[in-house]
């Protein structure tokens, strides 16, 4: 019996790890495709502002509402993982 216990502890064990490494790899990508769109911002013409911030905090809210789900919230709390400010634009910023 003690053997079926501890078979069952450590098969949990590696699907909650498991789960936690894919969890982390899903979060790492979308933090560098929205990194990735705010260097676009800070290289961009005055023409094409608004599309660039429109897609970048649409990748912002995309990152934020897969965090809040509820178990990656958990995850994130124990990775340190926290949500990312969306693109505020100043009036005659770009002007």
């Amino acid at each position: 019996m003690p053997q079926v216990i501890v078979g069952s502890l450590f098969v949990l064990i590696v699907i909650i790890a498991g789960w936690l490494v894919g969890f982390y790899n899903k979060m790492t990508n979308r933090k560098l495709k929205v990194e990735e769109y705010w260097e676009e911002i800070s290289d961009i013409t005055p023409e094409t502002v608004d599309a660039q911030i429109q897609l970048y905090n649409l990748t912002v809210t995309e990152y934020n509402q897969y965090l809040r789900r509820f178990p990656n919230r958990v995850a994130g709390m124990i990775l340190g993982v926290h949500e990312l400010p969306r693109y505020q634009q100043e009036p005659n910023e770009f002007n």
